[in-house]
């Protein structure tokens, strides 16, 4: 479904084609009066086929005009209509409220959340300022609320997870960045945090418009159409003005998925593209967006794992890039796991660190395991025992 098959917006005009899509537009309901989106105003005659006008420009599009239009379908099942509304402050703000309130909601839900809401705490202190300045420009606010309206209109069910979760993302990318770890390094300027934002809420934005096509082949054939989607629609999004480093971030996150690691650095030249990265790799595999969602604690253990792997974004300072670490917020189980699987698991990190001159010569000791006794001759030369850095997770 091309996105203007949904509407298309001019600069003052936002254009709705077939009956269908202004009852979904207005939510029109039979049995619920209540839930009718008012203030629509034509901005141009309503005709028939036959080219009779129906309504004329400057007509309340209200619950009864469409109750009619539906009833005249019933005796003319094949007739259709386009619908051109007027491009009102009133008719953004609308959009705006339903947008922000929904990502309201979802950072709510995470700060209930004990593993996310210490991450999320910081964004008290900047969530509004610049989810208002995204929000901000008009066409923004449009095309975040066709991506929506799309998933609305979707046959598959639960269509509006893709929207959602472009919100998610786009909420995690602003928590990091503005993290302890991170505001310090990246500042808090109020467009390069909205930079965040926006590419959080437009790394999918072609995709949610092909939902029904991509859930009509194989799960496990999604993921490699849903990026290929994703990349080839980039071109489209220069019209929204989400700004060049946007578009670079996206593009890496496309590339990264193809095992592209070349932009992943450990100063803040690519923080963008890098935050972007780690945001969507958490929420892909928690949230189960092709697969059965994964305990947090068990995707933040893999990604330690690939951040020694040099496979997504380092830490800034603190610990020595390479250096291995275990996620002190591991389960029992998973606890046995790397217990048992120890030597293995140090060969993949550590040894290959060690091997390119990346980490210290330090052994770490693993929970459980027995304490090698001190070399007396190694403490001779060196003084004393240097001690090892306890894990962070």
């Amino acid at each position: 479904m091309d996105s203007d098959d949904i509407f298309s917006a001019a600069d003052e005009t936002i254009e709705l084609h077939g009956l269908d899509s202004i009852l979904k537009f207005t939510r029109f309901h039979p049995l619920n009066k209540a839930t009718f989106m008012e203030g629509l105003e034509l901005a141009d005659d309503l005709k028939s086929d036959s080219g009779t006008i129906l309504y004329p420009n400057g007509t309340e599009v209200n619950y009864e005009r469409i109750e009619r239009l539906l009833k005249f379908r019933e005796s003319n099942p094949d007739m259709n209509f386009n619908f051109k509304i007027k491009r009102s402050e009133r008719l953004i703000r609308k959009f705006r409220q339903e947008i922000k309130e929904r990502m309201e909601y979802l950072l709510s839900r995470r700060k209930k959340s004990k593993l996310t809401r210490d991450l999320m705490r910081n964004l008290d202190n900047y969530f509004n300022t610049v989810v208002d300045k995204v929000l901000g420009e008009q066409n923004t606010t449009l095309a975040l609320y066709k991506m929506r309206f799309a998933c609305e209109l979707a046959k598959t069910q639960q269509a509006t997870r893709y929207s959602d979760y472009a919100m998610e993302v786009a909420i995690f990318s602003l928590a990091l960045a503005t993290s302890e770890k991170y505001e310090p390094v990246l500042g808090s300027g109020e467009d390069m945090l909205c930079q965040f934002v926006e590419a959080g809420l437009f790394h999918n934005y072609s995709a949610v418009f092909e939902i029904d096509k991509l859930h009509d082949i194989p799960a496990k054939e999604r993921p490699e159409m849903y990026w290929e989607i994703i990349s080839k629609g980039i071109d489209s999004l220069p019209s929204l003005e989400p700004g060049g480093e946007v578009l670079k971030a996206i593009k890496n996150l496309c590339a990264y998925q193809k095992g592209e690691r070349g932009f992943i650095a450990e100063d803040k030249t690519e923080a963008l593209s890098n935050i972007l990265v780690a945001a969507e790799a958490f929420l892909q595999k928690e949230t189960g967006l092709f697969a059965d969602p994964l305990d947090a604690r068990y995707v933040v253990d893999k990604m330690n794992v690939e951040v020694m792997e040099k496979h997504l974004i380092q830490r800034l300072g603190e610990l020595t890039p390479g250096e291995y670490q275990r996620c002190k917020l591991l389960t029992p189980k998973l606890s046995a796991f790397c217990n048992e699987h120890y030597e293995e698991i140090k060969e993949s990190t550590t040894d290959k660190a060690r091997a390119e001159g990346k980490v210290k010569e330090a052994v770490p000791v693993r929970a459980g395991a027995p304490k090698k006794e001190p070399d007396k001759k190694e403490e001779a030369k060196q003084g004393e025992k240097q001690e090892e850095k306890p894990a962070s997770a």
